[in-house]
């Protein structure tokens, strides 16, 4: 028959052996190639005005067409695509 214990003797973990913990599985970490293409050429190796206007430089026109509207919010867009336009015409 077992052996009957007292309630402190059945609360006391430490006598008996260690509950399991649970096991959280480490993700490593991604890997970065850092290797690039002898022949590759950089993105800024290219003259802007053979593709175009760049990113930034519609940005900062589009800017002076927001100052010059008097800093009014709304016309965003607009501005983009008229600074767009103006430049791909230069």
């Amino acid at each position: 028959m077992a052996k009957r214990r007292s309630p402190s003797e059945a609360n006391d973990t430490s006598a008996g052996a260690a509950a399991p913990t649970a096991r959280v599985p480490r993700v490593p970490a991604p890997r970065r190639s850092t290797a690039v293409a002898p022949d590759a050429e950089p993105a800024s190796a290219a003259p802007a005005t053979a593709t175009g206007p760049t990113e930034s430089e519609i940005r900062h026109r589009a800017y002076l067409r927001y100052l010059e509207r008097g800093n009014e919010h709304g016309g965003e867009f607009d501005d983009w695509l008229f600074a767009e336009r103006e430049l791909k015409k230069a």
